[in-house]
């Protein structure tokens, strides 16, 4: 696969992943607000603009990329990294998906194989959990060997130009122009 497609693939996935984040705290904020106590909407409130910001980071890492700004790779890097892991473990727990996973999840009775399509932010550190698991995301680690393939690309192409004409030739051009 050549980096223009994969800059425009691994670009639109992050922006429809990150939009589906927006798209689904927006629809279920009024919702959820209807069923929460008055005492605790403004929490509410700020718990889900928090999640609406991190898919806010997918989308514009998903438009950096595209647009080939210097910090897209990077930031798509960042995004896909924090997708690999997953856990449920004591009083934390961290799961976080936008867009597609395939995650190999270990909990104290069988292992399990998760897969699916949604944008997803679920983080607790305050009392123990039902569930017990660790597990690793499979998709981001896909993505982020592509995003490696960008830098390498990237990196191998000279940084500087080579002047048609050496600094001489320019600085006599400047003389005799005056």
């Amino acid at each position: 696969m050549n980096t223009p497609v994969i800059r425009r693939v691994l670009g639109t996935y992050e922006i429809v992943a990150g939009a589906g984040g927006i798209l689904t705290v927006a629809l279920l904020l009024p919702m959820l607000l209807r069923k929460v106590d008055a005492p605790y909407r403004v929490a509410t409130i700020s718990l889900f603009l928090s999640m609406a910001c991190v898919f806010s980071v997918v989308l514009i890492a998903g438009l950096l990329l595209l647009r080939k700004h210097r910090w897209g790779v990077l930031c798509s890097m960042l995004v896909q990294a924090a997708q690999i892991p997953l856990w449920a473990l004591g009083s934390s727990r961290w799961v976080f998906f936008a867009g597609a996973y395939l995650a190999l999840l270990w909990q104290p009775d069988t292992p399990a194989i998760l897969v699916g399509l949604k944008s997803n932010l679920e983080v607790n550190w305050q009392r123990p959990q039902d569930a017990t698991f660790i597990g690793i995301n499979l998709i981001p680690i896909v993505a982020l060997y592509f995003l490696r393939r960008l830098t390498l690309v990237r990196d191998s192409a000279p940084i500087f130009q080579e002047s048609a004409r050496p600094a001489d030739e320019i600085q006599e051009a400047v003389l005799d122009s005056q």
